[in-house]
């Protein structure tokens, strides 16, 4: 079996508006601490073949993303219209790297931060970005009125890993204005049928011929 969980993300008025797909490697209810490129590549995997509409309704699909992710081609298997392609904090912004994310923004996926805390680095995503996620257990109030005293307007702000009441009133007076963690909402689990490499290959190929007839006919 393959496994994955989803983690609701909600608007102010505590609506689920999108999910975060999440690695699991088995049914137990727990996070897998590394991430990793094995990580998220069987997170597409399995988002493609349990399929977007049975896991998030007609929800956004948030899906984390290393290096290689960015520049592979699986990335492209998701319906971009319905994927928010969230750049883990330790992907660094490589030259090939934002060519990608600019290539990404053109075919209508949108980007997502991960552990945003302004810096140098980080800051060369934010022409591509379109929303920015805060930690709240590692940051302070002060780094967080800053950040949005700096971006709001600019981009979407999503307040992740709350865990009181508390926090969640501090965070939307604040000015966010997405919300993520466990106090609003717990990982979900799904699970599909295992399958080979070779069947996951003509999956792939099968979503990439569709692909390109549909865009071919678009452009007919």
């Amino acid at each position: 079996m393959r496994y994955l969980a989803r983690q609701p993300i909600f608007n102010q008025r505590r609506q689920p508006v999108a999910y975060e797909l999440l690695f699991r490697s088995g049914r137990e209810d727990s996070a897998i601490i590394s991430p990793g490129e094995n990580a998220s590549q069987q997170t597409l995997d399995s988002s493609v073949m349990i399929g977007l509409d049975v896991i998030c309704g007609d929800r956004a699909a948030y899906l984390n993303c290393t290096r290689e992710l960015l520049l592979g081609e699986d990335i492209r298997l998701l319906p971009s219209e319905r994927v928010v392609l969230e750049i883990l904090e330790y992907v660094e912004p490589e030259r090939e790297v934002l060519e990608a994310c600019r290539e990404l923004k053109q075919a209508g996926f949108r980007i997502a931060l991960d552990d945003f805390i302004p810096g140098e680095s980080n800051r060369r995503f934010l022409p591509y970005a379109d929303i920015l996620k805060v930690d709240v257990r590692s940051t302070t109030a002060k780094q967080r009125r800053a950040i949005v005293n700096e971006f709001f307007g600019k981009f979407s702000l999503l307040a992740e890993k709350l865990e009181t009441e508390d926090e969640f009133s501090q965070v939307q007076a604040a000015g966010f204005d997405v919300f993520q963690g466990y106090y609003l909402g717990k990982p979900e689990l799904f699970s599909t049928a295992s399958v080979s490499p070779e069947h996951l290959r003509q999956m792939r190929v099968a979503t990439k011929a569709s692909m390109h007839l549909n865009s071919a006919a678009q452009t007919a």
